[in-house]
């Protein structure tokens, strides 16, 4: 995110007030699906797997098994679509393929350092440096120029190289313009849009940024489990200021905003902002694509770059095939979702309609689930169609 993309952002969102939570608050994906459950007299079974994880079992009223969510899988996703998601360059191909906009990478081992610069030169413009398989923005580098290129692969090499995944590649994209939004999509509906802010702070004409930050961390343990991850005064930010023209002592000018990072990362200090209500159709209509281009992927988070909320041409940069829940719940501005409860209604509703039983529930919105169940199929099998004739090329 560029401060352009930021200023947009503040003056174009209507939320003036936080949103605050307890402390206590429930974050994990698979718990907060038995909270559900548990509240709403559905059966269930919340058992601890051998690998440490839990999982959340929902049972008919005969206490026959339904379905179960355990950490990282959705029961509707198919192995090989989780396998696909973990890969950025495989997605980027099954995407292409179905003519989803997306973006434009090339994969470097590890020790291809000098070959990656030189090929580096044929995107116009910035590019991004980034893990091919990692999460959580781990090692991705905006905005990286030329001058800047092998500091920041070398950056990216270390962290791959700490982490325990397989297949130690770095991807070189092209950078493009516009900020990020994710489109969390359960079982064929865009259930949340929202955008995550990086680390900033807004100045009030008196007091330097180091003191903003200060006090920005301090409105943050308001905002539940975001309160664990205050903005860290690191000599990055330090860095990331010089060459904007601040220092950690700058006075920025009274609702003067300021960029302490560009990758939008909770775990540096970002916020989330709710923006579902805001958005262009196109960019919703594209996000379902992305996911419906992935053979047997009906759950997912997809990462966009949009220039604006009425953006007709977004681009898709990323597909998670495990979307964290909590960001769409607990928002730092807007109002919460209800993927929670959007996902056990259509856990429901599928078995009902798949297997002709009842399997005693009443759902309320069942004819609009099974409208978007059919309407996602049919939106799968045209992006087959396009990846299958782009395979006869």
């Amino acid at each position: 995110m560029k401060s352009s993309d930021l200023e947009y952002l503040y003056n174009n969102i209507p939320y003036t007030e936080r949103n605050i939570y307890p402390e206590d608050i429930e974050i994990e994906n698979v718990a907060m699906y038995k909270d559900y459950m548990k509240d709403n007299g559905f059966n269930y079974e919340y058992e601890k797997l051998d690998t440490g994880f839990m999982s959340a079992n929902l049972l008919r009223q005969d206490n026959s098994k339904i379905a179960g969510v355990k950490n990282p899988y959705y029961p509707t996703n198919s192995r090989l679509s989780f396998s696909i998601a973990r890969n950025k360059f495989e997605t980027e191909k099954y995407l292409k393929a179905a003519g989803v906009p997306t973006t434009n990478s090339k994969k470097y081992t590890l020790d291809q350092l000098a070959t990656a610069k030189k090929e580096a030169l044929s995107f116009a413009g910035d590019i991004v440096i980034k893990p091919l398989n990692l999460a959580l923005s781990k090692g991705v580098y905006s905005n990286v120029t030329a001058d800047t290129f092998e500091h920041y692969w070398k950056l990216c090499s270390n962290i791959i190289k700490k982490s325990k995944r397989k297949g130690k590649h770095i991807l070189v994209q092209e950078y493009i313009e516009g900020f990020e939004v994710r489109v969390t999509i359960l079982e064929g509906k865009a259930v949340s849009v929202m955008t995550r802010l990086p680390g900033n702070v807004t100045g009030d004409g008196q007091s330097t940024i180091e003191e903003l930050i200060d006090e920005k961390n301090e409105q943050k343990k308001q905002c539940g489990f975001l309160s664990k991850y205050p903005i860290q005064k690191t000599k990055v930010i330090e860095s990331f200021l010089e060459k904007s023209g601040y220092s950690y002592d700058s006075v920025p000018a009274k609702d003067e905003h300021v960029l302490l990072l560009s990758v939008s990362n909770l775990a540096n200090g970002g916020e989330i902002v709710d923006i579902s209500d805001l958005v262009s159709e196109e960019i919703k209509e594209t996000a379902l694509d992305a996911l419906a281009a992935l053979p047997g992927m009906n759950c997912g988070g997809i990462d966009i770059m949009i220039k604006g909320f009425d953006d007709t041409t977004p681009k898709i940069i990323e597909v998670n095939a495990f979307p964290l829940l909590s960001l769409t719940k607990y928002p730092t501005y807007g109002k919460p979702s209800k993927a929670i409860e959007y996902f056990i209604d259509a856990t429901i509703v599928r078995d009902q309609y798949l297997n002709n039983t009842d399997n005693g529930y009443e759902i309320e919105n069942k004819e609009e689930i099974l409208s978007n169940y059919f309407n996602f199929f049919e939106r799968k099998q045209r992006l087959a169609v396009n990846q299958f004739m782009e395979s006869r090329k």
